[in-house]
């Protein structure tokens, strides 16, 4: 009989391991670690300009999953995690795609409601088209609500527009997510 007992406490623990590590979201179909959070994309797609514009849209893994991304590029809803993901420094040079290794990853631990509030209310504007301010640090900002998932792309360069993949907006908050990917809070 002990052996049927450990048999069965060995057969949970794997059921456990399986359901808390699985490395998935059931809601959203995207990639999270063991609490939840969205894992990094690993690479960072630069798009290449097509047509007149002389910058492409910010890369963006995925487009908002179980929330409208179409009104505003999160909703103003506390979220359950969020992730920032760090870039290396990208080429100014726009014309070809390139692939960026993601450089770090921070999972917030304060400052989520804060976050999503801020972005609720950034104007939508078009895809920015303009002088390119230079290389930088390009952030991806993974969310997970209740309800869905979105990511929220800050490119580092001042010629492309924040976006979540519907929506975009030309509110800087890169020296915002340069300190929060720091210390790992909004503030």
């Amino acid at each position: 009989m002990p052996i049927v007992g450990a048999a069965v406490i060995a057969l949970i623990g794997v059921i456990v391991i399986v359901v808390v590590g699985s490395g998935h979201d059931d809601r959203t179909g995207l990639k999270t670690d063991s609490d939840g959070a969205l894992v990094c994309p690993a690479v960072y797609k630069q798009e290449p300009v097509t047509g007149r514009a002389s910058t492409p849209r910010a890369y963006v893994p995925l487009r908002p999953t179980g929330i409208d991304g179409s009104q505003d590029l999160v909703p103003d809803t506390k979220p359950l995690h969020v992730t920032v993901c760090r870039y290396a420094p990208q080429s100014v040079t726009l014309s070809r795609s390139a692939a960026i290794p993601v450089d770090g990853r921070r999972v917030l631990t304060s400052g989520g409601q804060a976050l999503t509030r801020a972005l609720s209310k950034a104007p939508k504007s078009g895809i920015k088209v303009g002088a390119c301010s230079g290389p930088g640090t390009t952030y991806m900002m993974g969310f997970v609500f209740a309800t869905g998932a979105a990511w929220v792309t800050v490119p580092g360069t001042a010629c492309q527009s924040i976006t979540n993949g519907v929506y975009d907006s030309s509110v800087d908050i890169r020296d915002q997510v340069v300190a929060a990917f720091a210390s790992g809070a909004w503030r």
